[in-house]
Order: structure tokens, then sequence, then C-alpha cells
């Protein structure tokens, strides 16, 4: 989860993760954890995420308003790359 906050990628909470943010964590967290990739529909991650990740970052992040603040700049800064991309254009 460490490296996922140095990265800058760190969720808020997984529950409410779009898709392409939890697209995104599969792909880092896998490519460190081969093995967890050995599941149908990613429910092992799923797991992880759901029942650790939230434990983790409340006893290991200084302050989850640290976390929330991390969070929101991150969805500002998404927000911001998508209108400069302008309409009926995509990151993609």
């Amino acid at each position: 989860w460490a490296d996922l906050v140095a990265q800058d990628i760190a969720p808020k909470t997984w529950g409410r993760e779009t898709t392409s943010d939890k697209e995104l964590l599969c792909t880092v967290v896998y490519k460190a954890f081969p093995i967890l990739q050995l599941s149908q529909n990613d429910w092992k991650l799923e797991s992880l995420c759901t029942q650790d990740y939230p434990r983790w970052a409340w006893n290991n992040l200084e302050d989850m308003a640290e976390c929330s603040a991390h969070w929101e700049a991150n969805q500002e800064d998404n927000t911001n790359a998508d209108n400069e991309l302008g309409p009926g254009t995509s990151k993609k």
C-alpha cells in the first residue's frame, strides 16, 4: 500500500473507486504480486483491498485527512486533465 501512496495512486476508499482507477491499481498490484492474478474476476485482489486497505490506511497514514487531501487533489488533477483535452476526446 505504501508504494501506491508513493506513486500517488492510493485510493481514498476501495469501494468507491472508478473502474479505470481499479484497473490501474490492479495493474500495479499484479505486477508486484502476480499470484493474485490466479482468480476469476479479480476476487482475490478485491477481497484484499476491501478488507485490508482501510485498516492499513488508518494505521499507517499520518492522518486520514492526509489521505483525503491526497485523494481530492488527485481527483482535481484528473478533472483538470480531462477538461484540457476538450469535448469528444479521450486520454486513451
